[in-house]
């Protein structure tokens, strides 16, 4: 055997090291605030470059409790923030299909969506930095969802 082969399976096995790793890092966190109430969430789905479809993770969606008339604020890292980022209120019929965002937004990092704008079975809400589709082949920086549950 040359010396070249074990060197070769070396590089290889700290390449696949470094790739199997990558996908155990922490995401940018998009916190979600309701009447004092804090969520943040890590991504659904996440990767850096556009060209790929992002690997899903197991992050849990974690629950939105609002009142009718709250406003829910919502804050993505600046990261994020410089592109452009897309906000979504959907109801279990929607995520069938293509939904359109309630805003689209570039190069701020904060928004406020009035729950009155919701849509009446709105029981999600999706953050991403890319047009949302529901196949699991979403590709761009990340997809953050959170369960809403409107409050009594």
């Amino acid at each position: 055997m040359s010396r070249t082969r074990p060197i070769a399976l070396a590089l290889t096995a700290v390449a696949a090291a470094g790739v199997l790793g990558g996908c155990d890092r922490p995401t940018p966190l998009v916190t979600v605030s309701v009447s004092g109430n804090v969520v943040q969430s890590e991504a659904q789905s996440y990767c850096q470059k556009a060209t790929t479809a992002c690997p899903s993770r197991t992050t849990a969606i974690k629950t939105v409790s609002y009142k009718f008339g709250d406003s829910i604020g919502i804050d993505v890292p600046r990261s994020i923030a410089a592109g452009t980022w897309l906000v979504y209120a959907v109801g279990p019929a929607e995520l069938q299909a293509q939904p359109q965002p309630q805003l689209v937004l570039h190069g701020t990092h904060y928004a406020s969506l009035p729950s009155l704008t919701l849509p009446n079975d709105a029981s999600e809400l999706i953050i991403g930095s890319q047009p949302f589709k529901p196949s699991s082949s979403n590709k761009g920086d990340g997809v953050w969802r959170f369960t809403l549950r409107q409050a009594p």
